[in-house]
């Protein structure tokens, strides 16, 4: 198994969602994906991967080794899938890689807005040491410590 390894990329992150962003041009079409609706506040950072384990969606050898489809990734209706009580194909997906040991995938973005070449990050496992390493980048310390600012 070919495992891709990422490392010192700048990664944009919506609080509480494990689903990590490459480039600022990407991050606000996923954020407000339901135009019309009332806009959410958000907090956007910057954090450094040094992580293995990744798959990288763009390689076509590891997309038929692993038997990933193109239906699998789009995944149009994930939310109506979830909201019926089914587990979406890209759900299942991630399921499937997480179990052949993949912690993450580099996967294209397919929000409204985007280009083919904007890449999505989504890290399913990962802490402060190698080989799954991803801090936060904050130099002037400017977000809180701690969940106290944030209210209920």
């Amino acid at each position: 198994m070919q495992i891709m390894r990422v490392k010192r990329s700048s990664l944009t992150r919506r609080a509480n969602n494990r689903c990590h962003k490459i480039g600022i041009r990407n991050c606000l079409p996923k954020a407000f994906f339901d135009l019309g609706a009332p806009f959410h506040p958000l907090t956007l950072c910057e954090y450094r991967v040094d992580c293995e384990g990744i798959f990288d969606t763009r390689d076509r050898k590891a997309m038929k080794r692993e038997r990933v489809s193109k239906a699998e990734l789009e995944c149009p209706s994930w939310n109506q899938e979830m909201l019926d009580g089914k587990v979406p194909a890209s759900q299942q997906l991630a399921d499937r890689l997480i179990a052949r040991g993949y912690v993450g995938m580099l996967v294209r973005s397919f929000a409204q807005g985007v280009s083919p070449e904007d890449m999505n990050l989504v890290l399913w496992k990962w802490t402060k040491r190698r080989p799954h390493k991803v801090t936060l980048f904050d130099p002037d310390e400017r977000l809180p410590r701690d969940g106290s600012s944030w209210g209920k």
